[in-house]
Formats: structure tokens, sequence, C-alpha cells
């Protein structure tokens, strides 16, 4: 079985496995980062540690927003950083079993960050893995910023 935080952005559905998630909270004020990768909206600063803010909208090709208060971040831990992503809505904890994934390379070729589908009754979920939300080099970009 695999836990998943689902969530939403515009009328579609993601989900992160439960291992990467920490916790979720309401939308606050980001601290723009100048010069940062344009999926780094800014930083965050959380209980005294500094998190970059993932642009979620941008990394997957949707139309951009500006933050609503009824925005949720999700605080995330990843193999090189802590992160937040934005999203509209956290939906749902579910369990699956591995099997009810769907391989993401039977489905999409070349995304790295995706990891598998799975079907829900309110549609297709598309299941992501944080560690590989940034490229290269925008993770070096992002590296040497937060250095300063």
């Amino acid at each position: 079985m695999i836990g998943l935080l689902v969530f939403s952005l515009d009328q579609f559905l993601y989900a992160l496995p439960l291992s990467f998630v920490q916790r979720v909270f309401r939308a606050a004020e980001i601290t723009p980062l100048p010069g940062a990768p344009e999926v780094i909206l800014g930083v965050l600063n959380i209980h005294g540690e500094i998190a970059p803010v993932f642009n979620l909208r941008k990394r997957f090709g949707l139309k951009d927003k500006d933050i609503e208060l009824s925005d949720q971040m999700i605080f995330v831990k990843t193999a090189n950083r802590k992160a937040v992503l934005i999203c509209d809505q956290t939906l749902s904890l579910i369990e699956r079993p591995e099997q009810e994934i769907l391989e993401a390379a039977d489905i999409v070729l070349q995304v790295k960050y995706l990891e598998g589908v799975i079907k829900l009754p309110d549609g297709l979920v598309l299941i992501h893995n944080p560690d590989h939300f940034l490229f290269h080099e925008e993770e070096q970009t992002l590296d040497a910023l937060l250095e300063q």
C-alpha cells in the first residue's frame, strides 16, 4: 500500500506520496527571491527554516494565478531540501495498493517528476515526486542563492 495526499490545481487532480509530506497549512506571504528560477515563487520562513516555494502551475504548464487566502501550502521534505508547494486545495489522504498505480513511463514519456497515475471516482490523479520538480540547472541556481 502507498499513502498519497491528493490535491487540486484548477480542475486537475494531483498526488504526492505521504513520505514527502511534512504538513499542510493555509497560504502565507512569500518573500521574493531575486534571481531564482522561474519555477520558484520565493521563500517562506517556517519556524526558522527557509524553504523555497515551488510554482507548480509553471512546472505543470498551467495558467498562472495570484495566490488567494483560500489556497493551501504543502510543506515537503525532498532528498535535497525542504520546500513548499502551493495548491488550490488539499482533498484527501488515500491508500492504494501499488498494483493500482499505472507507471508514468507507460503513459507519458520524459516527464521525470511524474511517478504514476491512479484512477479515482473523481477522475485520474497524477502522482508526482517532488525530488524531481527542479531541473539540474534550477537546483544549482537555487542552491547558490540560498547559500548567500
